[in-house]
């Protein structure tokens, strides 16, 4: 994307024994004013570019999404002629890992209905076992579990909303 600068302020941070800067940049895009924050810690050289950026000059950036963020991972200045690069070839993070190691919410959700699933074939096992509910061969079948696992799966979710809608072949 290609920006113009309007203004920039670099403040120190201190959190403990940490100390870092910000760079607070004010540039139009498009036509429209924005706000950025860049992290001296992020990209050390995308934020030396930053902090000594003049107000109406032209960079071109290059942003990657990082999560619900999108960070600058390099800055070109843009002049007659002339570029000056930073952060090409820089990792976004000046070595530091990028990106987060949590889980997104759709990785909780496919995790946790993952365990919800092996607990309840657990308990489907057990369930028929302590039930006495083995068909005539003296034995239950693959099909047998799943299909109690599957129960009780939707009873955790609430596609069973009352004991009394679950089907009433199952001796509570």
């Amino acid at each position: 994307m290609s920006i113009k600068i309007q203004e920039v302020t670099v403040e120190t941070v201190q959190k403990g024994k940490n100390k870092y800067q910000v760079a607070n940049v004010v540039y139009t895009d498009g036509g429209k004013n924005f706000t950025k924050k860049i992290m001296s810690f992020a990209n050390p050289a995308v934020f030396d570019t930053v902090k000594n950026a003049k107000s109406g000059e032209e960079y071109e950036v290059k942003a990657v999404k990082d999560g619900d963020y999108w960070n600058w991972a390099s800055i070109e200045k843009v002049d007659a002629g002339t570029t000056r690069a930073a952060g090409a070839g820089t990792p976004a993070t000046g070595g530091k890992v990028v990106g987060s190691n949590y889980e997104t919410a759709e990785e909780r959700k496919l995790r946790q209905m993952l365990i919800v699933k092996q607990s309840s074939i657990a308990n489907a096992i057990e369930f028929l076992t302590s039930a006495q509910r083995l068909p005539e061969g003296g034995g239950f079948n693959v099909k047998d579990v799943l299909n109690v696992a599957q129960e009780f799966v939707d009873f955790v979710y609430g596609t069973n909303e009352t004991l009394e809608e679950m089907d009433n072949d199952i001796p509570y």
